[in-house]
């Protein structure tokens, strides 16, 4: 899609975004390298499933506040310790990998700010120069429908990263503004306006293949024999609630990661476990003005995406975002049925909670809707 693609060989980024199935994603490539070898792709066996860390390591000037470093106490050196020598291993890839395309993929690279990417840009290059082979550039990224992606952050934020929902919701909230066409400015601004495309996440689940399929044919990968590995599966919307009722308030929100939090009570794998497991509501964590709220603040990001690449999302006004019933049966059902595994603590802290949350009114999608 580059000027020079055709010449030498093409690196692809796949940089997000978060809460658009990166990692199983990732999961599927890593799991079927050997296919992709055959193919002529190249998922560098060298860096784990997730790129994330390299991207952040190699080309950020943050990356000592990068969370994935803190908690392996990486210092400054160290890091770049770490990102030179996977910078080497990728030239002497380019050198010896006898396909057409190397692969890398990394929701955090979403999160690079313009003068980091084009550090991405000119870092890839000088490689691609010391090694005597010719670049092309493809950059990926999926959007997602704003008020499914706040909740399904919200949630993770909950479940993995230590944080109350009322902090989650206003975090994300307030970063969604001009999201979409910051990251596609700043990628353009590196890598051109030809080399970057946006996708639709909604309408490459629905694609034939799914999300997994979608991924490989807009990329010319021959989808056969390919075998999806989903990961990273959202617990419900109940369980989220509970989780966030735990954490102390403020807990958490400076760090944002789950060893820096405290809860009221300690929670076992066990209970996790079984918690996770439980069946219930997805997607349904902002009400109806929080989804409106959101939609205010993105309407320019919706109107860019629209304009750009022809993808379409609904105000909340004309659809609401679609979430299962809470507390249906089939979780009263698991529920039932992990009550006694969980430790005491956890199931005392579980039991006040349903007892004792408010409960919340019927929601409508408008006020003729609410009048019948």
């Amino acid at each position: 899609m580059s000027a020079t693609q055709g010449s030498g060989k093409t690196i692809v980024l796949h940089i997000g975004l978060h809460k658009t199935g990166t990692s199983s994603i990732q999961a599927t490539l890593k799991h079927n390298q050997a296919l992709l070898r055959e193919r002529g792709v190249l998922y560098p066996g060298f860096l784990p499933a997730n790129h994330s860390q390299f991207f952040i390591n190699a080309f950020s000037d943050r990356a000592e506040h990068y969370h994935a470093n803190r908690r392996q106490g990486l210092d400054a050196a160290a890091i770049a310790g770490r990102a030179a020598e996977q910078m080497d291993r990728l030239g002497r890839a380019l050198t010896r990998f006898g396909g057409a395309t190397i692969l890398l993929s990394g929701e955090d690279a979403s999160t690079l700010q313009a003068p980091e990417v084009a550090q991405v840009r000119s870092r890839l290059d000088a490689l691609a120069e010391a090694v005597g082979v010719s670049l092309g550039y493809r950059v990926l990224l999926y959007t997602r429908n704003p008020a499914a992606f706040v909740s399904s952050a919200m949630q993770e934020n909950v479940k993995g990263n230590g944080m109350r929902l009322d902090d989650s919701r206003e975090l994300h909230i307030r970063n969604a503004s001009g999201r979409y066409r910051r990251i596609h400015d700043a990628w353009v601004s590196a890598f051109g306006d030809d080399a970057v495309r946006f996708r639709c996440f909604e309408t490459a689940c629905d694609a034939p293949g799914g999300l997994i399929g979608d991924f490989l044919h807009s990329l010319g990968i021959p989808p056969d024999g390919i075998k999806p590995r989903l990961t990273n599966e959202g617990i419900s919307d109940e369980v989220t609630e509970f989780l966030s009722s735990l954490y102390l308030p403020g807990s958490g929100a400076g760090h944002g990661r789950l060893q820096d939090c405290a809860m009221r009570i300690a929670l076992t794998p066990e209970d996790r476990e079984a918690l996770f497991a439980l069946r219930g509501s997805k997607g349904g964590l902002l009400s109806l003005a929080d989804q409106i709220r959101t939609w205010d603040v993105v309407a320019d990001d919706m109107h860019f995406l629209q304009a750009q690449f022809g993808i379409t999302y609904a105000r909340p006004e004309a659809g609401r975002l679609a979430a299962g019933e809470k507390f249906a049966a089939a979780f009263l059902h698991d529920l039932a049925q992990a009550l006694p595994r969980l430790s005491v603590p956890a199931r005392e802290a579980l039991l006040h909670y349903l007892l004792t949350r408010p409960v919340e009114p019927p929601q409508h999608a408008n006020t003729e809707a609410a009048a019948e």
